[in-house]
């Protein structure tokens, strides 16, 4: 469920808008549309690391790796407006609000209701 949101979300086709755009080589841009730019196992190209492209899961939670062995004993962090605001910033997201974007990309809701 919460993988079928994503995909259907902006987020999933984030490196997209840069490439249409002719912005995938500015750091400044690519950081925010990917998965970890500036951390040593993040994204580093598109020929080396396609796999971290896009805005993931570790983008808005945060590290994952104890999450990925063990899903049942090791939830993702909570992901709400700070971890939004991170790359919507006014200048590059004019108009972003929280409430109204955030009931589109909601997810984890099996999980809060122990499904």
């Amino acid at each position: 469920e919460d993988y079928r949101i994503w995909e259907r979300s902006k987020h999933a086709k984030a490196m997209q808008t840069l490439i249409d755009e002719k912005h995938d080589k500015d750091p400044e841009c690519v950081v925010c549309h990917v998965v970890g730019l500036e951390y040593e196992s993040g994204f580093v190209s598109m020929d080396k690391t396609p796999q971290l492209k896009d805005v993931g899961c570790e983008s808005c939670h945060g590290p994952a790796r104890k999450h990925v062995q063990d899903p049942q004993n090791n939830r993702l962090g909570k992901a709400g407006e700070q971890s939004c605001m991170q790359c919507h910033v006014p200048a590059h997201s004019p108009g972003f609000d929280f409430q109204t974007y955030w009931k589109q990309i909601e997810h984890g809701q099996s999980l809060r209701e122990g499904k």
